[in-house]
């Protein structure tokens, strides 16, 4: 079986968005993938590179792709709670992404709009009430040969969530419910 692939979110020097308390995303992505490795049962491989690097990795051959995140919206501090995103056209992904959110469902978060959307070449967000036009192009998701998945577990910019992601038994907690419903996909 090919491995599974978690990609840590951004990079050392392009960490991503921050807590108030100083969290990168960065920093909390590896414990988010150390804590999926925890529960799962075969072949793991955690990357750390660029995003370039880490799709060309998926590319070569995967069972999937899986990267956690932490979701920051400034002017929106009522945003709160986890969701999952996959590639519309990729039935494979979508199935993973329910997989994953059926296990998120258990955080002591609760689940943003809908809790998974779908991405497509378009540019917009389905699934939800709402549709984003110009939403980035999501290549890790796009650029993939196998089923590729974004955990956004919280929302930073708000205050609730910010205190929860920023404990590390909470972000471990949370990687292992992604792991779970990696294990439960692959099943």
């Amino acid at each position: 079986m090919m491995p599974v692939l978690l990609g840590r979110a951004h990079e050392r020097f392009k960490p991503g968005a921050f807590t108030p308390s100083g969290l990168s995303e960065w920093q909390a992505s590896h414990d988010f993938t150390l804590g999926a490795a925890e529960v799962l049962d075969c072949d793991v491989e955690i990357l750390s590179w660029s995003l370039v690097w880490r799709i060309s990795r998926a590319n070569i051959g995967a069972a999937c792709i899986i990267e956690p995140h932490f979701n920051f919206m400034p002017g929106m501090p009522e945003a709160r709670g986890w969701f999952v995103l996959h590639w519309a056209a990729s039935p494979e992904s979508r199935r993973l992404a329910e997989s994953i959110a059926a296990e998120m469902e258990h955080l002591p978060i609760p689940r943003y709009l809908d809790g998974i959307c779908g991405c497509n070449e378009m540019k917009r967000w389905i699934g939800t009430p709402h549709e984003y036009s110009g939403a980035p192009r999501l290549a890790l998701l796009a650029d993939t040969n196998c089923p590729a998945v974004i955990v956004e577990t919280c929302h930073a910019s708000n205050a609730l969530d910010a205190e929860w992601v920023d404990n590390r038994a909470h972000r471990i907690y949370a990687g292992r419910a992604i792991g779970k419903g990696i294990r439960q996909w692959l099943s």
